[in-house]
């Protein structure tokens, strides 16, 4: 697999991170 391809996922998993942990702080607050 390129590694380009490797980055992309990569950076599209954080992406779900911090869309996720952004939804549990609004449920919080």
């Amino acid at each position: 697999m390129p590694r380009k391809n490797v980055i992309v996922k990569d950076q599209r998993d954080f992406g779900n991170k911090e869309y996720v942990a952004s939804m549990i702080k609004d449920i919080i607050q």
